[in-house]
């Protein structure tokens, strides 16, 4: 990731510090944004990456890491994860947002993504789900997603070739089935289907990253906590 600059890093404890007392998240970020001039891309990682500490900590207490899939049912909100992947293997902005989640800034939802990297992201997902034996696995595609289908089809075509019990399907809202299990493991970093599920979340770009890459990316829980 690109080094910080002095003025968005003021941006950054700015926007955190009108958080933490209270100012509505969109009206922060219009403030802080104008104040220092900040570029769309930069908005959007302010708006995606820094939350109220109580919040933070609601959501980074539901967070496990790799040890907890094996033997585990994961529901997987497929677009999410791959689009966060594929943007790091596409050279996009990805940073760890405060509440401890791997984000990214490209805004593209799945719409405009080449499939080729969402066939890379994926291949290394199931390289890393294969290694840690889990119970199954079922993925939930955006049905609006232009190859919505394809994607389905070859993610159950991986399923058997790893001999993994599970489904892919496509629904048109993955979060509202998240949302409403009561058990299993659930892949995601969306923010809305972690405020409201009561399972346990994992972020599954982030232990690719950390097995394939080890990349070196902005962790703003860890910026802002040292300030």
């Amino acid at each position: 990731m690109r080094k910080l600059t002095l003025e968005f890093g003021k941006a950054l404890k700015d926007y955190s510090y009108l958080l933490e007392h209270g100012y509505p998240q969109n009206a922060a970020l219009k403030l802080v944004g104008d104040r220092w001039k900040l570029t769309g891309m930069c908005r959007s990682i302010l708006f995606r990456g820094i939350f109220e500490p109580e919040a933070s900590e609601r959501r980074n207490q539901k967070r496990v890491g790799a040890e907890h899939l094996y033997g585990s049912n994961v529901f997987i909100d497929t677009c999410n994860v791959l689009i966060t992947l594929g943007s790091y293997l596409n050279g996009n902005e990805v940073f760890i947002s405060t509440d401890g989640y791997v984000r990214d800034a490209s805004e593209i939802h799945g719409k405009a993504f080449r499939e080729d990297l969402l066939d890379q992201s994926l291949n290394f997902i199931f390289r890393f789900l294969a290694s840690h034996n889990p119970a199954s696995l079922n993925f939930y595609i955006d049905e609006p997603m232009s190859f919505s289908g394809r994607l389905a089809a070859r993610i159950n075509e991986l399923l058997e070739e790893n001999q993994i019990s599970g489904n892919a399907q496509t629904c048109k809202s993955p979060d509202h089935i998240l949302n409403t299990l009561s058990e299993g493991l659930i892949a995601t970093s969306d923010t809305v289907i972690i405020d409201r599920c009561v399972c346990k979340i994992i972020d599954l770009p982030y232990e690719v990253l950390q097995l394939n890459f080890q990349p070196h990316i902005h962790n703003f829980r860890s910026i802002l906590a040292t300030d």
